[in-house]
């Protein structure tokens, strides 16, 4: 197994120190980047981001569209985030943690199924969505198949 992390320059510095501390140069590899505007590689079998996609929000189908074309056949896209419901009151943790930013003026969280429904529109065959407990409240976990 192998794997790329994309992030920005500065993670990716760090992330770049603890690969090589834990010998993991043959198995991981770094690619820096802004994923809303840079290319983000291919042929890949699996996509994770968590609690990242909110800064691409306001244009989700293209951001979806561009993992899903990073994907190879059969690949899978996995998306952990906050999912907000009861007209965007719930969960407490979620919306707590957020409340600052919204102060602020843009509006960066998903409602529950927003992601999973791009996810439909730009064609993954599957879509799988559950709702998790974690350490930061609970969270919606969704799991697209192209």
């Amino acid at each position: 197994m192998s794997g790329i992390i994309f992030d920005q320059p500065a993670v990716v510095k760090v992330a770049q120190a603890f690969i090589e501390e834990y010998e993991m140069d043959d198995r991981m590899k770094v690619m820096s980047g802004d994923y809303t505007t840079d290319p983000i590689g291919e042929d890949y079998d699996l996509v994770w981001a968590k609690n990242t996609l909110n800064f691409a929000k306001d244009d989700m189908d293209l951001m979806i569209t561009k993992i899903y074309d990073s994907l190879s056949p059969g690949g899978v896209f996995v998306v952990l985030h906050e999912g907000l419901i009861h007209e965007r009151t719930k969960p407490d943790a979620m919306v707590l943690s957020m409340i600052s930013l919204s102060l602020l003026g843009p509006d960066m969280c998903f409602n529950q199924g927003e992601i999973a429904d791009s996810m439909l529109r730009i064609g993954f065959r599957s879509v799988r969505s559950r709702t998790l407990d974690t350490d930061l409240g609970p969270m919606d976990l969704d799991i697209g198949r192209k």
